[in-house]
């Protein structure tokens, strides 16, 4: 008999998505992340730019990401490459894909943000909801929790 070694979680929700991004960013799943990790816990690329940031570790911030001051980054984000993020935003627990933004005081609670995606201003996203690739959310928006939109 064979013992398989690795790491094998089945994602069959948003919330096992999110598990397993956070699995990756704690270490636990002994995968390698390929970015330079600062000694308190952020993986990133030299050219993404957030200074007066709030950002508090684990959390993965991809190549040319732009974060605006006066956003929190909480633990378990990855923010994926091309990624533009205004004033005021905070993000918990959440997948931000490639070359999306979000625009001012946009709250993000445990959700993923598929790539191509603009979120205006305003937008509450509750936990677990899924906004699908090049997806647009007007001004002043409510995603309930575990609600999905696709374009």
């Amino acid at each position: 008999m064979f013992k398989e070694q690795g790491y094998y979680k089945k994602i069959s929700s948003s919330k096992a998505f999110l598990n397993c991004q956070r699995d990756l960013l704690e270490g636990t799943a002994g995968i390698e992340i390929s970015a330079d990790k600062t000694s308190n816990g952020i993986y990133t690329n030299t050219d993404s730019r957030f200074n007066g940031v709030t950002i508090i570790p684990p959390v993965f911030i991809g190549k040319n990401v732009s974060i605006k001051s006066g956003s929190i980054i909480n633990s378990g984000v990855v923010i994926e490459d091309n990624v533009s993020i205004e004033s005021y935003v905070s993000i918990d627990n959440s997948y931000i894909g490639e070359n999306s933004i979000i625009n001012d005081n946009c709250k993000i609670d445990s959700s993923i943000i598929c790539e191509n995606s603009l979120l205006n201003k305003n937008i509450i996203c509750e936990k677990d909801s899924y906004i699908g690739e090049n997806v647009k959310i007007g001004n002043n928006s409510r995603i309930k929790s575990k609600m999905n939109i696709n374009s």
